[in-house]
């Protein structure tokens, strides 16, 4: 997947896309995910858009963006009268592109820790859609944090449920290279096909499903989970919706050793900023709590005034700070000034906090040791707390936490180098050659004796043969 990103990077390079959008407008598929990293390769950042868009929401994509880079199939280009708004490219005339590339290193990434790394649009259910434009320095923020709160692992294996241009996608994406896990991209047409579906995830000895509630949804009602079915999965997350109590205890029924977790979070602070750890034992009897926030971010609730909510039985908004907050919204700075607005608690300086627009009430229940979240190093003494403050839509614990942004570092995970300092950018890092190579030859070693496949690093392709990332 390294050498295919860079590849198709230095062919994207040469249309001149740094710090520019990158429409792509093709069926999820390995290609499709790796021309995504390659534009990161560019310096640009890529703008995923479903194949099937209307025309008027395709043409107030491209006109957001100013003069993107549009790649699509023939297929979908037919038709298509966008060629005085942006230039445009098939994937094919690009992949022929890219064969022609050998030389890893055919372009350098250029890109800061405050470039936009994606840009994805909302449903529009509001109004017009807007762009919400996710930086380099959000995402590792957010996935760091992530990938270290769940404790996933390199033997784990992501079956990515959401389509490339929703948000949920970036978990399984970003997750899966974080740790150099196995990305399985389930193909679109099996959600049609339950049985098929899970049959197709147990042949793919998936151990990890973080999707959508509406998907979770389908698979229970059609019962497609039997008793020794998706044996191999250790962990599911949700998110998007509030979980259905009779699905969530048929769910739970279903995967008996599988940890449930409810995550919440708009797009605009890139993925989630709150989770809750299923309790099989206590959870079912009322809607599920959204949880306590991330260690990255502090989530708080404000009055009409902006006054922070302190007490119980106080409703709020919800509001989130910290470093992985969007940029804003790609040309809509009026609609950017008004959700991303300066933190109305903090008068001393400029400091920008997302206003969710979700209302919460602040309540208060017993605090138990075994509910306390082991203390980092740079957090503050305010979380020694005998009363936790908990947020809930009806009855939400969450924890209010300070903590520092996190220094940008290097990071060395199974060879792969997050430069978050100079680069900033995920896929802006490189292969330790030593490490690769070793991690290379054990790999394959280990497929031998599985029988399974031992290609290059890399996601499952469409056909579902695994690549190993």
């Amino acid at each position: 997947l390294q050498d295919d990103s860079a590849a198709y990077g230095a062919a994207l390079s040469e249309y001149d896309v740094a710090n520019r959008g990158v429409v792509i407008m093709v069926e999820k598929c390995y290609d499709t995910l790796a021309i995504m990293l390659g534009t990161l390769f560019a310096s640009g950042y890529y703008v995923p858009v479903d194949p099937s868009v209307p025309p008027v929401r395709l043409a107030h994509i491209v006109a957001t963006l100013g003069s993107p880079l549009l790649v699509a199939d023939e297929e979908a280009l037919r038709g298509l009268q966008l060629e005085d708004a942006c230039k445009i490219v098939s994937l094919e005339e690009l992949h022929s592109q890219r064969a022609g590339i050998q030389q890893r290193d055919a372009v350098e990434p250029a890109s800061l820790s405050t470039d936009p790394a994606y840009v994805l649009f909302t449903s529009g259910s509001t109004g017009a859609p807007k762009g919400v434009a996710v930086s380099h320095g959000a995402i590792i923020s957010f996935i760091d944090e992530f990938v270290s709160e769940f404790g996933f692992e390199r033997s784990d294996r992501f079956a990515n449920q959401a389509p490339f241009d929703f948000d949920v996608s970036v978990k399984d994406i970003f997750g899966s290279l974080a740790v150099g896990a196995t990305l399985v991209i389930v193909p679109r047409r099996l959600f049609m096909q339950p049985k098929a579906l899970v049959e197709f995830l147990d042949e793919q000895r998936v151990t990890v499903m973080v999707w959508a509630v509406a998907a979770l949804c389908m698979v229970n009602t059609f019962r497609a989970i039997t008793s020794d079915s998706l044996t191999t999965v250790r962990k599911v997350l949700f998110s998007g919706e509030v979980m259905p109590l009779a699905h969530l205890k048929s769910l739970l029924a279903s995967l008996p050793d599988a940890e449930f977790v409810n995550l919440y979070g708009p797009t605009e602070i890139t993925c989630n900023c709150l989770y809750h750890r299923v309790d099989r034992a206590k959870d079912g009897a009322a809607e599920l709590p959204l949880g306590k926030a991330f260690g990255h971010c502090e989530v708080l609730a404000i009055d009409e005034e902006g006054r922070r909510i302190v007490e119980p039985g106080q409703k709020g908004e919800i509001i989130v700070r910290g470093p992985s907050l969007a940029l804003g919204y790609i040309g809509n700075r009026e609609a950017t000034e008004k959700a991303f607005a300066p933190n109305p608690l903090n008068s001393l300086y400029g400091e920008r906090v997302y206003r969710t627009g979700d209302s919460a009430m602040l309540t208060r229940c017993a605090q138990r040791q075994s509910d306390q979240v082991p203390r980092a190093p740079n957090r503050t003494g305010r979380d020694r707390q005998g009363v936790r403050r908990v947020l809930r839509r009806r009855q939400v614990p969450m924890r209010l936490r300070f903590q520092k942004e996190p220094a940008m570092r290097v990071l060395r995970r199974n060879g792969l180098r997050e430069r978050a300092s100079r680069s900033g950018g995920i896929i802006a890092s490189r292969f330790h050659e030593a490490d690769a190579h070793r991690e290379s030859a054990e790999h394959a070693a280990e497929q031998e004796r599985e029988g399974g496949p031992c290609d290059a690093p890399g996601i499952a392709r469409r056909t579902g043969e695994a690549r190993e990332g």
